[in-house]
């Protein structure tokens, strides 16, 4: 049976057993990952002098880490599968990493250089976007992971 959490993400509701190897922690990164986007966010409106590009210096590094993990545990080569369709839909994920990783990149570039005793506004609606965005590829990874886990195909096309 399934769930939908709170942030729309559908979730088996019990599972036997650990569907692969990863499967925990994976479960554990992601959780974390959004954890850590709803905490961003409410501080991004908080009046106070948080340190943005540091905080976004150390998330990226993060997320950078866990899409290797992703890649490295088997997303790349689409778990295995040869359906071209699983394939096509592992690589549509994979290339989503980029995409998002240079976009964060790009917004610490626009905090980056401005002159001392200058404070700089965090792009807020970049940084909604991109949040909006990571949160569309975890749930495209997340109805990834559990189609392949059933081993039945991808009802729909990958969000671009």
């Amino acid at each position: 049976m399934a769930t939908e959490d709170s942030e729309g993400i559908v979730r088996e509701a019990r599972r036997p057993a650990e569907a692969f190897p990863f499967e925990r922690e994976l479960r554990e990164q992601h959780d974390a990952l959004r954890a850590f986007v709803r905490w961003l966010e409410a501080e991004l409106v908080r009046p106070g002098s948080l340190d943005v590009l540091a905080l976004l210096e150390t998330f990226g590094a993060e997320l950078a880490r866990h899409f290797r993990f992703e890649e490295e545990n088997g997303l790349t080569d689409a778990f295995g599968s040869h359906g071209p369709e699983i394939r096509r839909w592992s690589a549509e994920l994979v290339g989503q990493h980029s995409v998002l990783e240079e976009r964060l990149r790009a917004i610490r570039r626009s905090l980056e250089g401005a002159p001392a005793g200058v404070v700089v506004r965090p792009p807020l609606a970049e940084i909604a976007e991109f949040c909006d965005a990571l949160r569309r590829h975890d749930a495209e990874e997340n109805a990834f992971l559990l189609c392949h886990m059933r081993g039945a195909p991808h009802p729909l096309p990958p969000a671009g």
